[in-house]
């Protein structure tokens, strides 16, 4: 995940990317968790669901760790009404965010992104790239324009290596990008 730049020929540059992987839920959640606490607040069984959603990435955990704590008063566990209230909240910090990235696609990358984001383990046999307006030649060059942008990433532990990056966009694209 590209999460901010540093070129490593300057002090502080924004020239470079550098490039941050995906957090450990375990990391992530005993950050949360102490944040939390120190304030007086509970995340609750909304922490896994939290951990689940963002999936690692840095800045949607700590929006969503954001929002959810905002939800709350000090002594007060979340409960899934706290998560649902995060959940419609979110859509306000990301919406206008989204729909310029999506409306920045040419169509065979959009094509790419639903393809991904509407399968549960990477992209679809090639046989069922034709509804997403796919075709063998052209998903390639399109998931490499993807990976350059910072929305797509190359990732062997999906059955056919890749992955969005943002598992916000990715959510709401595989909910016709609208939410869910």
């Amino acid at each position: 995940m590209a999460c901010f730049s540093r070129s490593w020929s300057s002090p502080l540059s924004f020239t470079d990317p550098f490039i941050l992987g995906a957090l450990a839920d375990d990391d992530l959640a005993d950050y949360i968790e102490g944040r939390f606490t120190s304030s007086g607040r509970d995340p609750g069984a909304a922490l896994d669901w939290l951990l689940r959603l963002a999936n690692g990435h840095p800045q949607r955990a700590m929006l969503l760790a954001h929002l959810l704590w905002d939800a709350l008063h000090p002594g007060e566990p979340a409960t899934e009404e706290h998560w649902e209230y995060v959940l419609a909240r979110v859509e306000a910090f990301v919406r206008d965010e989204f729909e310029a990235s999506w409306g920045a696609l040419a169509s065979v990358e959009r094509g790419m992104v639903e393809a991904v984001a509407s399968a549960d383990a990477g992209l679809p046999a090639r046989s069922t790239f034709a509804p997403f307006g796919l075709t063998k030649g052209g998903a390639p060059p399109a998931a490499s324009r993807l990976d350059a942008a910072g929305i797509l990433a190359v990732d062997r532990s999906w059955a056919t290596g890749y992955r969005l990056v943002d598992p916000l966009f990715a959510r709401w694209v595989a909910a016709g990008r609208r939410w869910a």
